[in-house]
């Protein structure tokens, strides 16, 4: 991409803005499911953790966006031409 003029930031603001929609789509889509999966339980059973579920998905977000943020830090703005060579 840089080949085509695409700066380093620019790079990685892409990665970055396009891995954290594909995060939320996959988190929200498993809550979608897991609720419609144990929905039948939910209805019958007063006593699910809400707190424990929801700090869950929290804990989940945080490491993914952790795991994100440490990737695209490392594209790095080395030369092209080195990088073939070394390949």
């Amino acid at each position: 991409m840089m080949a085509t003029g695409f700066t380093v930031k620019s790079i990685r603001r892409m990665i970055l803005s396009e891995q954290i929609l594909i995060l939320f789509a996959g988190v929200t889509a498993g809550v979608i499911s897991a609720i419609i999966a144990t929905l039948p339980s939910i209805k019958g059973s007063p006593g699910i953790p809400w707190l424990f579920l929801l700090l869950m998905v929290l804990a989940i977000v945080l490491t993914g966006l952790t795991a994100l943020f440490l990737s695209v830090r490392t594209i790095s703005g080395n030369s092209l031409t080195e990088a073939l060579k070394k390949e």
